[in-house]
């Protein structure tokens, strides 16, 4: 049980540095092209409504952190 504790720690220190250090992940939504497509009229587009066009988010550590966008 000890064990398990410490391989938890260890992993959540590391996850937390890592967020320190690259506290972005890109948008799942547009892949980082910061735009989205319409689905009904072909050619049209504007930005991504899941990242509001910045084409990342901020990691959930980072947020723990108290890291702003």
């Amino acid at each position: 049980m000890h064990a398990l504790f410490t391989l938890v720690l260890i992993f959540t220190v590391v996850y937390l540095g890592s967020c320190v250090i690259h506290p972005y992940v890109r948008c799942r939504a547009c892949n980082r092209s910061k735009e989205s497509v319409s689905r009904t009229f072909r050619g049209a587009f504007g930005p991504c409504r899941s990242c509001k066009g910045r084409g990342h988010h901020l990691r959930f550590g980072a947020r723990l952190l108290g890291r702003r966008n």
